[in-house]
């Protein structure tokens, strides 16, 4: 899943829970007109729903990405899996709670916060650093091309690392590497192999990206 659409995903998610949990403090503090309670429960319930689902879609498509992620696992990302488990077994346990134990039933409302506070710290961990780091790359792109703009051979080997390069990682990985022309063409030798495709990359277009990445470091 795209990391911009799991993002958006994301952000829905805690504006979801944020609802649930204020729809909740209006039953609980709120006005007692006749029948107000009611419909609030049922919103409460429907975003309940909603909140269940779209985070089973967001931990299906981390699942999904943790499972194709070669190598050791980031901080940020374990982080974010064990968010995701202690949410998972709060849910598990409001849920018990609300089915089950209805005598426990003043204690959903306490659940129900940590669960929101911790869903926006996990979510905070991903989305926001995934619009960060958006926000990064723009503004370093403006700034490649400006700079690159009276020199084509080197615009010609962005748009190239841009193309072909970040289809299994973001460029902040690239640009954080500073290694002469031989190691880079060990490593490009590497990720073509790793892309399944032995001609995922022409000679020119090689040698463009390889021209380009070694004059990062200089």
């Amino acid at each position: 899943m795209d990391d911009l659409i799991v993002s958006i995903i994301a952000v829905a998610l805690t504006a979801i829970g944020a609802g649930a949990a204020f729809t909740m403090m209006e039953v609980r503090g709120g006005s007692k007109e006749p029948g107000r309670n009611k419909k609030l429960i049922a919103r409460h319930k429907i975003l309940g729903y909603l909140f269940v689902s779209f985070f089973l879609v967001i931990s299906a498509g981390m699942i999904y990405k943790v499972g194709l992620h070669s190598g050791e696992l980031s901080t940020r990302i374990l982080l974010h899996g064990v968010l995701g488990l202690f949410v998972i077994g709060l849910l598990a346990v409001k849920l018990m709670i609300a089915r089950k134990y209805r005598k426990l039933s003043e204690n959903l409302f306490g659940f129900g916060v940590v669960i929101l506070a911790m869903t926006f710290v996990m979510m905070s961990v991903a989305a926001g650093y995934f619009f960060l780091h958006i926000t990064q790359e723009m503004h370093e792109e403006h700034a490649s091309k400006a700079a690159a703009a009276s020199h084509p051979d080197d615009l010609k080997g962005r748009l190239l690392l841009e193309n072909k390069c970040t289809k299994c990682h973001g460029l902040e990985k690239v640009f954080a590497e500073h290694m002469d022309k031989n190691e880079w063409d060990k490593t490009l030798t590497r990720m073509v192999a790793h892309s399944g495709d032995p001609n995922y990359l022409s000679e020119e277009e090689r040698a463009g990206i390889i021209m380009y990445l070694s004059t990062l470091g200089e």
